[in-house]
């Protein structure tokens, strides 16, 4: 077991004893990748702020179910992920009712070409993840944007490595079909202007 590993459950045994200030120890240790995993899943750093704070409560509420013969990381990102679709839910029910559109951000040391060019790829890629099946969606967050291993990713789906492997490979192939399908749709758009 490595560290990260120990250090979490002897917080997770402070805590089950009654030291509930030992809850900060995991807080630390894990709070900055749940917020990168926050952020890529719902897009927006507000949203993601609170929906880490959620993750947080729910896992410290469930702590006494967690079975300490598991890791406890994957274990979170199982909370993480659950709580970051009910999230995501609500985001997408909330824009659809405002209609707002974003405004990028700008960053003055790229040309305004290549910051419309970088959001558009950006928008393209998110928005192509997002229609993915929710079964292929998470796997692709996790191996990609968040640089967990299949077997972790196995762990935290509660999924065999090899469905891991094949969910990594059927989404690698619909995302294709989405972006192909997509820039066809915009090239043919743009001749009918």
């Amino acid at each position: 077991m490595n560290d990260p590993d120990l250090a979490d459950l002897q917080c997770i045994s402070k805590i089950l004893r009654g030291d509930s200030d030992a809850f900060r120890g995991i807080v630390e240790r894990h709070q900055r990748y749940l917020y990168r995993l926050a952020v890529t899943y719902l897009g927006q750093p507000e949203e993601a702020e609170d929906a880490v704070q959620e993750i947080f409560l729910r896992a410290f509420n469930a702590l006494g179910s967690f079975q300490l013969g598991r890791r406890f990381k994957p274990w979170l990102v199982s909370i993480a992920l659950n709580t970051l679709k009910t999230a995501y839910g609500r985001l997408r029910r909330s824009r659809e009712r405002s209609q707002n559109t974003d405004q990028p951000v700008l960053d003055a040391s790229d040309s305004p070409e290549d910051q419309v060019m970088a959001k558009q790829v950006r928008d393209s890629v998110r928005s192509a993840v997002v229609r993915l099946p929710k079964t292929l969606q998470s796997p692709v967050i996790l191996y990609y944007l968040e640089n967990m291993s299949v077997a972790e990713i196995s762990e935290s789906l509660e999924i065999s490595v090899e469905n891991v492997k094949s969910r990594l490979h059927r989404a690698r192939k619909k995302l294709r079909e989405i972006l192909e399908a997509d820039a066809t749709a915009d090239s043919s758009g743009e001749y009918n202007k």
